[in-house]
C-alpha cells in the first residue's frame, strides 16, 4: 500500500489527513517501526483504492478524448521541415469559401474582427489578443465624415433550447460595453451584471474568455513551438483535466480546512462538555440545596413550635412570679413615701445651707478676681518695662550695625564701592552682600571665597564691559566682574564624598541666595566641600577635592594645605539684613507693649466695677 502511494505520487501527509493518522505514523510503518491497526490498514485500503479508480477513469476520459481527436474529420499530417527564407515575409491565410468562419469541434475559426468582438464580449481581458494598445482603443475614432463614438459594444446570442445554460429563456444575450475611460460593462439578458458571473455562466458550456475556444492569429504557431509538456497542458485545459486538477486541488485546500474546522470543533466540544459537566455538578449540588433547604425549615419550624411551648410554661412562671413581686412592690412603696418625706425634709435644710454657702462663695470669688487683677496688672507693667528695655538695647544695637555696615562700605575696594556708588542697572552688588550665611559656616564660607567676596554680581557681559570702560575712563582701578549671562558654573562632581562622616555639604548648598545669582555663586562656591575639621579632610584624601574647615583651614585640590588662626575683618551676614531683623523685633515689642497696656486698662475698668458691687 505504501508502495502504492508512492506510484500515485500521493506524500504520506496528503494520506494521513485522509485517513486521520499522524504523517509521522506511516513514516514508522514503512520502516516497520510499529505494526499498523487493522482499522487503519483498512482506511488506508479504500484510500488508495479510490485514488486508483479516479485515476483510471481520468485515463479513460483522457482515451476517449485521444480517441475523438484520431478519428474525427479532422485531417492530421505531419510537418516534415520548415525552413525560413530571406525577403518578404508571407502570411498564409486559410478560408472557407462563401462564409469566412466555421465552427469545428467546438473550436471557433475565422481571420477577422469577428473573432476579436467574440473575445472581448465573453470578458477577455488580454488587449494584445484583441489587437489594440488599450481597450478604449477599439471604440471608433470616426473618419469619413462620421463622428467618433463615446462606447464600443457587442452583444452574443447564445441558442438555450437543450437548456445548457441556467436559465428557463430560449435564448440568452451577452452584452460587453466600453466606454473611453476603459471601463468595461456587463450585461446578462439586458441586466447589469459582473465579469465573473458572465463567466461562470458560460463555463455551463464550456466557453472560456482565456480558453481555446477561440483560436486567435498566431496560436497555431505557438502550440507547434510548443514543447510536449505545455501541449499536453493545453490538452488538460480543453479535455477539463486541468479543471478538474483545479477543482481539486481547491477540493483539498477545503478539505483541509473542514479537517482544521473539525478539530476546533472537538476542541469546543470538549470544553462544553467540560462545562456541562460542571453545570450538571452545579445543579445537583443546588437539588440537593433546596433538598436541605426544606428539611432546614421543617426542622426550624419543629423548634420554632418547641420553644413557643416553653416559652408559654415561662410565661405562666413569670406571670405568678410578677404577681408576688407586685405585693412585694406595694410594701416597698409605702417604705419609700415615707424615705422620702424625709429627705424633702433634709433637703430643705440643705438648701438653706447651699443658700449661705453661695452668698459666701460669691464675695470670695470677688475677692480672687480683685487679686488676679491686681496681679496681672502687675506683671503687664513689668513686661512693658522690659519690652522698653529690650527696645532701647535693639536701637542701640541697631546704630551699631549701621556703623558697621558703613565701615563695610568703606572697607570695599575703591574701584567696586565706585562702580556700587554709580547705581548702574544690572548691577546686583558684591557676592558678600548677596548672600546670607548662617553663623557656624560664616568663617568657611568667607575662606571658602577669599577675594571673590568682593566680586560684582551684572546681568550680562555688556554691564560688565561698560563697568570696565567706566573705571578706565575715570581711572579708578580694576574689579571682578561675573555676567550671569557667560559665567560657568562649577559643580562638585564627586557625590561618594558627601557621604562620609564629618563632611556638611558642599558651600553652594550651605547658604541662602537669590536663584537668578546660582551660576555666579556655583562659581565661587560650588567646587568646595565644608568639612568640619583637617582630620576629616585628611580622611577623605588630601587632593580629591577643594576643602574648607569650619574653623577656615583650607585643602586645595593640588594638595596645598592653608591654615592656622584666622582673624576675621568683620561679619559675611549683610547689615542690612540684620537691622531688618531687629527693626522687625522692635515692631513686635512695641506691639506687645500696646496690648498689655490695654490689657492693664481693662483691669483697672473691672476693678471699679466689683469696688462698686
Amino acid at each position: 500500500l505504501l508502495k502504492a502511494l508512492s506510484q500515485l505520487k500521493i506524500t504520506k501527509k496528503e494520506a494521513g489527513l485522509e485517513i486521520g493518522v499522524s504523517w509521522n505514523n506511516l513514516v514508522r510503518w514503512a520502516r516497520k517501526d510499529v505494526a499498523p491497526k487493522k482499522e487503519n490498514l483498512r482506511k488506508l485500503y479504500r484510500f488508495v483504492k479510490e485514488k486508483v479508480e479516479e485515476k483510471l477513469r481520468n485515463s479513460e476520459e483522457f482515451m476517449r478524448i485521444l480517441k475523438n481527436l484520431t478519428e474525427s474529420d479532422i485531417f492530421w499530417d505531419k510537418v516534415v521541415k520548415i525552413e525560413k527564407v530571406k525577403g518578404e515575409e508571407w502570411i498564409y491565410d486559410l478560408s472557407i469559401p462563401n462564409c469566412h468562419n466555421f465552427i469545428g469541434n467546438g473550436i471557433f475559426v475565422h481571420n477577422s474582427n469577428l473573432l476579436d468582438a467574440i473575445a472581448f464580449a465573453i470578458g477577455s481581458t488580454s488587449v494584445k489578443s484583441l489587437r489594440a494598445g488599450k481597450l478604449h482603443e477599439l471604440i471608433f475614432h470616426g473618419g469619413n465624415g462620421k463622428s467618433p463614438a463615446e462606447i464600443a459594444s457587442v452583444t452574443l446570442y447564445f441558442d438555450n433550447n437543450n437548456k445548457v445554460f441556467p436559465f428557463d429563456e430560449p435564448e440568452i444575450s451577452v452584452t460587453r460595453k466600453i466606454n473611453r475611460k476603459g471601463v468595461s460593462i456587463y450585461k446578462l439578458n439586458g441586466k447589469n451584471t459582473t465579469r465573473e458571473k458572465i463567466i461562470e455562466v458560460l463555463a455551463a458550456s464550456r466557453i472560456y474568455p482565456d480558453g481555446h475556444n477561440i483560436v486567435l492569429q498566431g496560436d497555431v504557431t505557438n502550440v507547434i513551438e510548443m514543447n510536449p509538456v505545455e501541449r499536453r497542458s493545453i490538452i488538460d485545459e480543453i479535455s477539463g483535466i486541468a479543471e478538474y486538477n483545479e477543482k481539486k486541488e481547491k477540493a483539498m485546500k477545503d478539505l483541509a480546512e473542514v479537517d482544521a474546522k473539525l478539530k476546533e470543533a472537538e476542541i469546543v466540544i470538549t470544553e462544553r462538555y467540560d462545562i456541562f459537566k460542571r453545570l450538571e455538578e452545579e445543579r445537583n449540588a443546588a437539588l440537593r440545596y433546596q433538598e436541605l433547604q426544606t428539611q432546614l425549615q421543617t426542622l426550624k419550624a419543629s423548634l420554632a413550635y418547641r420553644k413557643i411551648q416553653e416559652f408559654s410554661k415561662t410565661l405562666e412562671e413569670l406571670n405568678k412570679e410578677i404577681e408576688k413581686k407586685e405585693k412585694e412592690n406595694e410594701l416597698l412603696q409605702k417604705e419609700i413615701e415615707a424615705v422620702e418625706s424625709e429627705l424633702e425634709r433634709r433637703e430643705k435644710s440643705i438648701r438653706e445651707i447651699a443658700s449661705k454657702l453661695v452668698s459666701l462663695s460669691k464675695k470670695v470669688e470677688v475677692e480672687r478676681e480683685i487679686s488676679y487683677l491686681r496681679t496681672k496688672i502687675l506683671i503687664n507693667k513689668d513686661k512693658i518695662d522690659s519690652n522698653r528695655k529690650e527696645i532701647e538695647r535693639i536701637d542701640s544695637l541697631i546704630q551699631r550695625l549701621k556703623e558697621i555696615e558703613a565701615r563695610g562700605e568703606a572697607g570695599l575696594p575703591r574701584a567696586v564701592k565706585a562702580i556700587l556708588d554709580q547705581k548702574i542697572k544690572g548691577v546686583f552688588g558684591v557676592v558678600s552682600n548677596l548672600i546670607k550665611v548662617p553663623e557656624e559656616y560664616q568663617v568657611a564660607i568667607e575662606v571658602a571665597a577669599g577675594p571673590h567676596l568682593n566680586d560684582l554680581i551684572v546681568d550680562s557681559d555688556e554691564t560688565a564691559k561698560n563697568c570696565i570702560e567706566f573705571l578706565k575712563r575715570e581711572k579708578i582701578g580694576r574689579a571682578t566682574f561675573l555676567p550671569l549671562n557667560k559665567i560657568k558654573p562649577v559643580l562638585f562632581e564627586d557625590k561618594e564624598l558627601l557621604k562620609f562622616k564629618g563632611v556638611r555639604g558642599i558651600a553652594s548648598r550651605l547658604i541662602e541666595f537669590d536663584k537668578r545669582f546660582l551660576p555666579a555663586i556655583e562659581f565661587v562656591f560650588g567646587n568646595t566641600l565644608v568639612v568640619e575639621n583637617l582630620e576629616t579632610a585628611r580622611n577623605l584624601g588630601i587632593g580629591k577635592a577643594r576643602m574648607v574647615t569650619l574653623d577656615g583651614d583650607l585643602v586645595e585640590r593640588s594638595g596645598a594645605m592653608i591654615g592656622g588662626y584666622y582673624f576675621r575683618a568683620a561679619k559675611l551676614v549683610p547689615a542690612e539684613a540684620e537691622i531688618e531683623e531687629y527693626q522687625k523685633l522692635k515692631g513686635k515689642l512695641n506691639e506687645e507693649i500696646k496690648t498689655f497696656e490695654k490689657e492693664i486698662q481693662d483691669c483697672e475698668a473691672r476693678l471699679k466695677e466689683l469696688s462698686k458691687s
